[in-house]
């Protein structure tokens, strides 16, 4: 299955009622159980908020079926975090970091073992994903950075610093953007 297939393992009317769904939920979420304030002053969301997505399945809508995901097209994904962050801009930011660099990459391009691995806990929120990108010397520039990977058995051996990753004080499991290098240490 390519990786646009999965994505759209649902049809379009499906997909849109399930985002339908989540939106109503996110909005009777929000009036009740949602404190902007609090969020903003202890800058973090709350655990019950993380939870409680977890438990609507908001992690898993970019995560096929057969992983327990909601495999929502892109038009109705957008329509959930858009609501997510009308609510509040760093729930929204919350979503999209979790989703887009942290779930979404394991779902399309990991092996399969991997994928069955992590994709259900990740679809239901067990375990969050997170993103680390920006370095000292290059911030995002991906050219200039300087975080390498190199293959090893069992995997990759990872070198490098990174100053800022997405999601990392919960994060289970991390999408970590590296340069490729041969076992001589240069670039592939």
């Amino acid at each position: 299955m390519d990786v646009t297939a999965r994505y759209q393992a649902t049809t379009e009317p499906e997909s849109r009622a399930r985002a339908d769904a989540l939106v109503a939920w996110l909005r009777e979420f929000g009036e009740r159980r949602l404190n902007s304030r609090l969020i903003d002053e202890r800058r973090c969301i709350p655990p019950h908020v993380a939870l409680e997505l977890g438990n609507h399945g908001i992690f898993g809508i970019q995560v096929e079926e057969r992983y327990g995901g909601l495999a929502l097209r892109s038009r109705d994904v957008a329509r959930v975090l858009q609501q997510a962050a009308a609510l509040d801009l760093g729930l929204g930011t919350f979503c999209l970091t979790s989703l887009f660099p942290g779930v979404r990459p394991i779902a399309a391009f990991a092996p399969e073992p991997l994928r069955a691995e992590l994709l259900p806990s990740l679809a239901r929120g067990r375990m969050l994903a997170g993103y680390a990108q920006t370095e000292p010397a290059a911030g995002t520039h991906f050219p200039a950075m300087e975080a390498r990977a190199e293959a090893a058995p069992g995997g990759w051996r990872l070198s490098g610093e990174k100053v800022w990753i997405g999601n990392a004080t919960w994060a289970g499991v991390l999408t970590v953007m590296a340069h490729e290098v041969d076992g001589n240490g240069r670039r592939r």
